[in-house]
């Protein structure tokens, strides 16, 4: 893969150490955004489509990356350069799986077309979106869709190159850090033993609580009985996931809705299980790992998060990534 400077600085991030201090990660954070989302963005975004067509290549590339960032030693130059190239390389995997993703969004659907696209092309690109990350992976998908004229999930969307692309992609930067510091979490093992949400860097920025609903379960909430990349289920296990997913469907249960208005007529949602959480957002998900209801977790609330930064560390703590 030709790469490209993307300025993830990760200097912080020695080998073994659990917790990045807040202050070096925020810096960490501007640094990347201000050059990746920057004047290069769309000579990353040719780098990353050019790779795509070699994935053996671009397979090997991000391994043994991530094998002499490991090797490094911390507060080296060889550590921050070999930080630099593993960060870039993760950037461009994660613009491959856009392209996979971007023209439905995330579902059972075009989960079970990516999974046939990769099983004809040597498996998923390192691993794949891990599951720790995937609801903001989604969310970062369909911000993407939403700002290409495309707002609702499944529905195919036409995908323009060049300009239109580069300033959806910019147009939903806050939402790809949301999932690139849950995404970094898992990779470097950052924030999760003693971590404190309150003091995290801010996703969201400055935003209120604009209307909050309660509503029903929707069927997008039980999808996941064809299992996802990588993974399928047997029909016994399929038999057994669709029968608790119609359980479930005809229980009643609610969904508490929470939007809050992020400025610039912009706006997120986060939806939360009310009062109590059904026994299927623990079965479901034991059936099949890619069930879309394990982004609820298996906890609930009665009322609104005060703000998004706050519903995005419950979120976390719902999906047993922070404490």
């Amino acid at each position: 893969m030709k790469t490209r400077k993307l300025g993830v600085l990760l200097s912080c991030l020695p080998v073994g150490v659990t917790i990045c201090p807040v202050a070096a990660h925020a810096s960490i954070l501007d640094e990347w955004a201000a050059e990746s989302f920057g004047e290069s963005l769309a000579d990353t975004l040719a780098s990353a489509q050019d790779a795509a067509r070699s994935k053996g290549r671009m397979q090997a590339e991000i391994s043994q990356a991530r094998r002499a960032f490991q090797a490094a030693k911390p507060n080296t130059p060889a550590y921050r350069q070999s930080g630099q190239k593993f960060a870039e390389l993760l950037f461009g995997k994660d613009l491959y799986y856009l392209g996979l993703f971007v023209a439905e969004g995330v579902n059972d659907k075009s989960a079970k077309r990516v999974t046939a696209i990769e099983a004809i092309t040597g498996g998923p690109l390192d691993g794949g979106i891990d599951p720790s990350a995937g609801y903001a992976f989604l969310q970062w998908v369909d911000g993407v869709r939403a700002s290409l004229g495309q707002p609702v999930n499944g529905r195919l969307l036409f995908v323009p190159s060049g300009e239109r692309l580069i300033s959806a992609m910019r147009a939903n930067r806050s939402r790809y850090e949301a999932y690139r510091i849950l995404r970094d979490k898992k990779e470097f093992g950052l924030g999760v033993a003693g971590a404190n949400p309150g003091n995290a860097p801010s996703v969201h920025g400055s935003s209120a609580l604009q209307a909050s609903e309660i509503v029903n379960i929707g069927r997008n909430m039980v999808s996941g009985s064809g299992g996802g990349p990588g993974f399928r289920l047997s029909p016994q296990e399929k038999s057994r996931f669709d029968a608790e997913a119609s359980a479930l469907m005809s229980s009643g249960q609610k969904i508490l809705r929470c939007v809050y208005n992020t400025g610039q007529n912009k706006s997120v949602t986060y939806e939360f299980w009310l009062d109590k959480a059904p026994r299927q957002a623990t079965t479901l998900p034991a059936i099949s790992p890619y069930a879309s209801i394990r982004w609820m977790g298996t906890a609930a609330l009665d009322k609104c998060p005060v703000d998004a930064d706050t519903a995005l560390s419950v979120r976390q703590k719902m999906m047993g990534i922070t404490r």
